[in-house]
């Protein structure tokens, strides 16, 4: 009987033993699991943001109002809507337990102060809110990160493609876009054609062009016209060309040229040219002081529906 009872008692504690291992590495595991906000900064105090790259690269992107505008390219207007959602989606980000730290730690995944891929300074004003480092990715859209003045280095959900230290990345390549219900009249290969807002059936697009002063005798394709207003007002431009150098951009004898006009009444003259040395083409409007580089599928849209 008293071995019985002495096993009996045996078991209670190996049972009491397990219970609290289990009890402990669950509450570990939740521990794990917790995650922490890398940043406690509100998006609205950020007006500065400074992207550094490895290679001596650098985006600096100044907030403007409530919109965004890139300094070191004559305050030309940002993707507001990207720099936004970049900002939004960083100062989201979390954090759970460190992957290494120290110095060798900091050196492995590539956000040591002087070994990193991208290094980002939000500021306000002149006031330093914080500087984070961005290493090695991890995946897709993915990086190992430290913030200033830490040892830690962290697993985060933020990409080295969420923080491009080009600044050109940043622009606005739907500043020149016109869109179509805002277009009046549109002057293109000798035609003069105008859009009635008021004429029976203009929700319709093809049915509210016509040509003005015709003879009569000449018939307008409404739904080439509507084609063309669709791409104007959905127009992207690639990128901004180095105007210092001042390159043949095939111009001067545009392979296509056209007048938009405005229902507010400003006209805005496009042309569109390719340079026998260039592969790519170029486009310049009269609203704007930049030359631009157009991608040769949207230039041979254009040039089709012209």
């Amino acid at each position: 009987m008293e071995r019985i009872f002495a096993f009996l008692g045996i078991s209670m504690v190996l049972i009491f033993v397990g219970a609290v291992v289990l009890t402990t590495y669950q509450s570990g595991q939740r521990d794990a699991k917790k995650t922490v906000a890398l940043f406690e900064i509100a998006p609205e105090r950020v007006d500065r943001i400074r992207i550094e790259g490895p290679d001596g690269a650098e985006a600096l992107i100044l907030r403007a109002g409530e919109s965004w505008i890139l300094p070191d390219l004559g305050d030309f207007p940002a993707d507001s809507a990207r720099v936004k959602e970049t900002l939004d989606r960083l100062l989201l980000t979390r954090r759970i337990l460190p992957v290494g730290s120290g110095v060798e730690a900091q050196q492995e995944y590539k956000v040591a102060d002087d070994n990193f891929e991208r290094r980002l300074t939000l500021s306000a004003g002149d006031t330093t809110l914080t500087t984070v480092y961005l290493g090695s990715p991890q995946g897709p859209r993915q990086s190992h990160a430290r913030l200033a003045g830490n040892e830690n280095v962290y697993a985060v959900a933020f990409g080295l493609y969420d923080a491009e230290a080009d600044v050109s990345a940043w622009i606005d390549r739907n500043l020149l876009q016109v869109p179509a219900a805002e277009i009046a009249a549109i002057d293109v290969s000798g035609l003069h054609i105008v859009h009635d807002a008021q004429k029976p059936g203009s929700n319709h697009a093809a049915a509210a062009w016509h040509l003005d002063g015709s003879a009569g005798d000449e018939k307008l394709d409404g739904d080439a016209v509507a084609r063309l207003a669709d791409l104007l007002g959905e127009l992207r431009v690639e990128g901004i060309r180095d105007s210092g150098t001042q390159p043949d951009y095939g111009l001067d004898d545009p392979q296509m040229s056209l007048t938009v006009t405005r229902r507010d009444g400003r006209r805005i003259d496009v042309r569109l040219g390719k340079s026998a040395l260039e592969q790519d083409w170029s486009l310049k409007a009269s609203i704007r002081p930049e030359h631009f580089r157009l991608s040769g599928y949207s230039a041979h849209r254009l040039i089709e529906a012209a």
